[in-house]
């Protein structure tokens, strides 16, 4: 029920990995000391620099896995997926596969890397730290307005997907924090993005700058 802590140091880089207690659904928590756990692993989460979202490879995605995930994603964390037991379940499922799988039930962490490992074995483990490292700076990366406008005018907006006989004209893209990464985009219309529009923006930031590990957060004005 209490969260664990371990300092690491690798390759002159100091990590603190947080080992939180067990998450169950609130509503299905009857014990005073189930619900702190809940309390006290969410708090964790919102302290991570980086989550790393343990999902064994032999069940699958669970239910608990996407309620675990959507708190990650909600408080804006970089996100590593990490299959655990591969050792395990690689005899009888392919990578792609089951990468497939995940990104299939937890559509929103399409941002997050996959890293296939054998806690048991130690197999593949220290692919984790490259993993952690580049989310972290995806994380904290800020792009200058400069950047960030030439990037838009690279862009065929044309093409941008928008409702039927919707026109919008962006008159510019700038960076307003980190962690996660949050730009504002100034436009000709006072209302929220169309979400379609806002998808397309993102993957486009995501691919042009390396944002991979991190949520990224458009707001218009």
């Amino acid at each position: 029920r209490d969260a664990v802590d371990a300092l690491v140091t690798r390759d002159g880089r100091h990590y603190n990995f947080v080992d939180t207690a067990g998450i169950r659904r609130k509503g299905k928590t009857k014990l005073m000391a189930e619900k702190l756990s809940v309390v006290m692993a969410r708090r964790h989460i919102r302290l991570a620099d980086v989550v790393l979202l343990l999902i064994d490879a032999v069940d699958g995605v669970t239910a608990l896995d996407a309620t675990i995930a959507g708190y990650a994603h909600e408080s804006g964390k970089a996100i590593v997926l990490v299959v655990n037991k591969w050792d395990v379940a690689a005899k009888t499922r392919r990578a792609p596969d089951f990468t497939t799988t995940l990104r299939d039930e937890l559509k929103f962490l399409d941002y997050a890397p996959v890293a296939f490992i054998s806690a048991l074995t130690g197999s593949r483990v220290h692919q984790l730290f490259d993993h952690i490292h580049r989310a972290w700076q995806a994380a904290r990366r800020r792009i200058p307005t400069a950047e960030l406008n030439r990037f838009l005018a690279t862009l065929d907006l044309g093409r941008a997907p928008l409702p039927a006989g919707r026109q919008l004209k962006i008159r510019y893209l700038t960076q307003a924090s980190v962690a996660p990464p949050t730009f504002v985009l100034f436009t000709s219309r006072p209302e929220k993005l169309h979400f379609s529009f806002e998808r397309f923006l993102i993957n486009q930031l995501r691919r042009a700058f390396d944002f991979s590990g991190t949520p990224i957060v458009i707001r218009a004005r």
